[in-house]
């Protein structure tokens, strides 16, 4: 009979504690808060999706030498700050809008890490860390990203299309012609 007593009584506790019914709740607490605020005046007027495929080695004297093929993929943007326009950079007549826009700049770049692959890696057990070596094959493909000639190209997609893009909206708001030209002097860095 106490057996039969603690049975039920065990039966009873444990309906009460997994009964089937209602979801439990969650609750989400959100503690946002603003840190900065800031007005940005680019205009970014040319993105560029690169892929290419890297070679990482370590080369020895006597010993073989470590290799990592990445494939890299991503992206650079090239835009123009027309927050950088001086008043005195603007001249307007009867007929034309003449402005100096400042130099063209690189927006942001990023690798794309979920397309970018490790293609082939040949590491060696004793002389190499792997995961260090594929770490500096990622730090060299972000250099790549930094390179003057992938920079170039930026810069000249971006005046190209200032003309193409710029030139027509700007005409089209002042109804006169636009002449747009870039600023000649030095960035200061």
């Amino acid at each position: 009979m106490p057996y039969l007593v603690v049975v039920i009584l065990t039966l009873i506790i444990g309906w009460f504690l997994f009964r089937p019914g209602k979801e439990p709740t969650a609750k989400e607490t959100n503690d946002m808060a603003v840190t900065k605020i800031q007005a940005i005046g680019r205009m970014e007027l040319v993105k560029l999706t690169i892929k290419d495929v890297l070679e990482y080695t370590i080369e020895r004297d006597y010993l073989p030498d470590s290799k990592v093929l990445l494939v890299v993929s991503g992206e650079m943007a090239g835009c123009i700050d027309l927050a950088k326009i001086r008043k005195d950079q603007i001249n307007v007549t009867d007929s034309v809008v003449h402005i100096v826009l400042p130099k063209p700049e690189i927006c942001y770049y990023k690798i794309d890490q979920q397309k970018t692959r490790i293609y082939n890696a040949t590491t060696y057990f004793l002389l190499d860390n792997e995961a260090l070596i594929t770490q500096q094959a990622y730090r060299r493909a972000e250099n790549y990203f930094k390179s003057d000639s992938l920079n170039q190209i930026v810069y000249k997609e971006t005046e190209a299309n200032v003309q193409t893009m710029l030139r027509p909206l700007l005409e089209s708001i002042t109804q006169k012609r636009v002449e747009l030209e870039f600023d000649k002097r030095a960035v200061k860095p």
